[in-house]
């Protein structure tokens, strides 16, 4: 134990990070146990257990949170101070009460806010507290109303990565005089909403600065036209929309797309690829039913884009909800087969997540919106995306779990997870020998 002491602070947050997870899932109380093996660890242990923070349990538990973090009796007055310039992602379903608004504050290092709305205003004293907080640059929320969703964007304005949640709001958009002014340097936005047809909340997202920052859009509702996007096309790297018509002239409104996600009813032909951008390198189907036709269809795109010398280097799948899973991995590796013959890499995803529920998908199912804690789950992460398609980390168990060598290799999972690092195997030693325990909450490995 002496040497682990005079490892350098950094290294042993590293060990501790990667000591936390075991197949993708965190095990929060190794973190508790980790914080009392020796002063070297405590406050590397409790960095980390306090970066992420779910108060999901209301205003008595946000309560307690301000309590534990301001007690001067229990603590002294700069290991509180560690604790609150910890926390970088705070997760809360709130109401009109202030107490939420008091957390937010007490965070000066805040760089996350997930928030399930349920109330239906913003009080004026506890828009105040927000005004004078933390400017975070990434928001997840999801809305029961939607003048509270106005509010809060109005007080962060700046908020650079967005994720909306509309599918429980059922009152009407507010006048055009009543929204705020547009959001002013947001990069990315996605937006899940199947209820409504129209959709001015997108449209005024989209009317302002952000148009010339926003380079990932996620669109998963209906009534979204292609049209809509001229004004941020130019600048968009990654597209994600539901809809798309066999007329729709993708390089014309987003010509330097490289990564376009289809949430298709209908098949995706050559003739709707040949007006994609020559850019793309990566093109993700969703929600088609897995047949025949479809493994027709995806050797005719892979062909294309071959025999064009095109920059497609991945192509993904996702098999609609309910397919019968022998015939769709007896689909999946024929279509297999044909990328691989081409030299393009082909991914298959089964609905709504895979072999494994706490695997991280590069596109989320919009049914596991319709279950507000699910909400909370650490999902694909809102940050700067540099390469397209985004690292997807995979289950340890899955490749163990395929039937045969042959699916086994195909699908080459030991690679896309990568090889065991010294951190990893240190990490891996460290968990067995504190033992596990997950909570019911648990936030998957972003």
């Amino acid at each position: 134990m002496a040497q682990l002491k005079a490892l350098p602070t950094e290294l042993v947050i590293a060990i501790l990070e990667e000591a936390q997870y075991e197949d993708l899932l965190p095990r929060y109380k190794w973190l508790k146990r980790y914080s009392r093996v020796c002063r070297a660890w405590r406050a590397p242990a409790q960095r980390l257990l306090f970066s992420h923070v779910a108060l999901l349990r209301g205003a008595a538990q946000c309560k307690a949170f301000k309590d534990a973090v301001t007690d001067l009796s229990s603590a002294d007055p700069a290991h509180l101070d560690y604790l609150r310039e910890s926390v970088k992602t705070l997760a809360m379903a709130v109401d009109h009460q202030e107490v939420y608004a008091e957390v937010i504050e007490l965070c000066p290092n805040l760089r996350e806010l997930h928030l399930s709305l349920y109330h239906a205003s913003f009080r004026p004293d506890v828009l105040a507290r927000l005004a004078r907080g933390p400017r975070v640059e990434a928001i997840r929320v999801k809305a029961y109303h939607l003048w509270p969703l106005l509010q809060l964007l109005s007080v962060y304005g700046t908020v650079q990565y967005l994720e909306i949640d509309f599918n429980s709001v059922r009152d009407g958009f507010a006048e055009a005089q009543d929204l705020p002014t547009p959001l002013t340097q947001l990069r990315e936005l996605r937006y899940f909403d199947q209820l409504h047809r129209t959709h001015p909340l997108v449209e005024w997202i989209l009317s302002g600065p952000s148009q010339k920052t926003l380079e990932v859009l996620e669109l998963r509702c209906p009534g979204i036209e292609l049209e809509m996007l001229a004004g941020v096309g130019p600048h968009l790297r990654s597209l994600a929309i539901a809809g798309l018509g066999g007329n729709d002239d993708v390089a014309e409104v987003a010509p330097a797309l490289e990564e376009l996600v289809v949430l298709a009813s209908f098949p995706v032909t050559v003739s709707l690829v040949k007006r994609f951008p020559a850019s793309l390198v990566h093109l993700a189907i969703q929600d088609l039913t897995l047949n025949g036709r479809c493994v027709e269809d995806v050797d005719a795109l892979a062909a294309y884009y071959v025999n064009g010398g095109l920059s497609l280097r991945v192509l993904s799948f996702h098999c609609r909800r309910g397919e019968p899973e022998k015939a769709a991995r007896s689909d999946a590796l024929a279509m297999f087969e044909l990328c691989k013959a081409r030299g393009i890499e082909f991914r298959f995803f089964e609905p709504p997540y895979g072999h494994y529920a706490w695997e991280v998908r590069a596109a989320l199912n919009i049914y596991t919106m319709m279950f507000s804690w699910l909400f909370f789950l650490q999902r694909v992460p809102l940050e700067s995306v540099r390469t397209f398609p985004r690292p997807t980390p995979f289950s340890e168990r899955r490749a163990g779990s395929m039937s045969g060598e042959q699916l086994s290799a195909e699908w080459d999972l030991s690679r896309a997870r990568g090889k065991s690092s010294f951190v990893r195997r240190v990490a891996k030693a460290a968990g067995k020998a504190f033992g596990s325990s997950i909570p019911p909450m648990a936030l998957a490995k972003p």
